[in-house]
C-alpha cells in the first residue's frame, strides 16, 4: 500500500492493530480537527468491511448490552467508549434495580 498522507498512514495503522486485537465486521474512521477534536463536513471512511454512511444504524454489544450506534452521525455516535467503565459499574451494582440516567444528553453514559 502507498500512503499518501500521513493521515492514511495512521488510518493503515489503526485498521491492522484492531483486526490484531479481535474480529471486526467493519472499522470505520471519521476524521476530526486536530485541534477542537470535533468532526470535519468530510464523510466517514470505511477502512474494513462493507458499512457505507447509509449504514448508520449498527448495533454494538457490550458487557451483554446493546447499543444502537451511529458512526457518521454528528459529534454523537451513540456510544462513548471512554464511560465504558461507569456503565460496567453501574451494571454491576444495579442487578434488579431501575436505574434513571440523569446524564441525559450530556454524554457522560
Amino acid at each position: 500500500m502507498i500512503w499518501t498522507s500521513e493521515q492514511d498512514l495512521e488510518s493503515e495503522v489503526v485498521c491492522r492493530t484492531l483486526l490484531e486485537l479481535g474480529d471486526f465486521e467493519s472499522i470505520v474512521v471519521k476524521p476530526v480537527q486536530r485541534r477542537t477534536m470535533k468532526p470535519v463536513a468530510c464523510a466517514a471512511e470505511c477502512l474494513h468491511g462493507d458499512v457505507t454512511p447509509a449504514q448508520i444504524d449498527i448495533e454494538v454489544r457490550e458487557y451483554g448490552l446493546r447499543f444502537r450506534v451511529q458512526p457518521c452521525a454528528g459529534e454523537n455516535s451513540g456510544l462513548f467508549l471512554d464511560a465504558r467503565p461507569a456503565r460496567q459499574w453501574i451494571r454491576e451494582h444495579s442487578r434488579g434495580r431501575r436505574v434513571l440516567n440523569l446524564f441525559a444528553y450530556t454524554g457522560s453514559l
